[in-house]
């Protein structure tokens, strides 16, 4: 029996979508796609109190997908990805119970603000991160992707400054971070307050150009500020007092 080369199934499964297309392409809604309406998907690391964790929909030290919980790379392991955008945020959380308060772009006025402070009579945290827009070449090759945002702050914030430092070396030889990929992968870590993850980050290639005209598409509608990242893993809570115990997700 003669084997299959890949170069013909290529062209299989390329005709199969072109056929389904032809016979089913009356499905398309005519409905315009608000690009007001597209949330960009974080790239989340779970920890042992995350709520997929605690629900069983998922396992420390994996990444996920933040809107349909897709499993991006497995416990311990990495993803590849091509980073091509940077913001800065602050993230203040509670001190008391790491509840999620507020979220606000890191700016010249505020980024003296101190790690610790009193707020409404609060004591809350101040954490500095690191937001990277990045696709992932996996899907590029698969022929259907999206953007991801993933955020480095508090024990996380490392990885991020590793890749600033690469964003760094590259503008000085006049070349944009996208012209290389990176392993995005996770750690296991320990301290007196238990078992945790981190993220890390290694220069793997590269980027071809088929790669680079998928950052350049999504590159333009980001900076248009149409798109949105999906924040629902960034619960708002009210606090009144320091002794709430309201209970919101988190990442960190």
């Amino acid at each position: 029996m003669k084997k299959e080369t890949k170069s013909e199934l290529v062209v299989t499964e390329t005709d199969t979508r072109l056929e389904k297309i032809a016979k089913y392409g009356d499905l398309f809604d005519a409905t315009p796609i608000d690009k007001n309406d597209f949330l960009i998907p974080k790239l989340l690391l779970m920890q042992s109190v995350s709520t997929a964790v605690q629900e069983e929909r998922a396992r420390a030290g994996e990444i996920r997908e933040s809107i349909d919980n897709k499993k991006i790379a497995e416990k311990e392991g990495s993803v590849e990805i091509i980073p091509f955008g940077v913001f800065k945020t602050w993230i203040t959380l509670s001190k008391q119970g790491s509840e999620f308060i507020s979220q606000e772009p890191l700016t010249v006025a505020n980024c003296t603000k101190p790690r610790e402070e009193v707020v409404n009579g609060v004591e809350v945290l101040n954490f500095e991160t690191l937001n990277y827009y990045c696709i992932i070449p996996s899907e590029i090759a698969a022929g259907m992707f999206m953007p991801y945002v993933v955020s480095f702050r508090s024990t996380s914030y490392m990885a991020g400054k590793t890749l600033e430092t690469h964003r760094a070396k590259l503008q000085e030889f006049g070349l944009p971070l996208p012209f290389k990929t990176f392993n995005l992968g996770t750690s296991p870590r320990k301290n007196d307050k238990g078992n945790y993850y981190v993220f890390t980050i290694s220069e793997s290639r590269n980027s071809t150009n088929e790669e680079l005209e998928a950052v350049k598409h999504w590159f333009k509608l980001i900076q248009s500020g149409k798109a949105k990242v999906d924040d629902s893993d960034l619960a708002p809570i009210t606090v009144v007092s320091s002794s709430d115990s309201v209970g919101a997700d988190d990442e960190y």
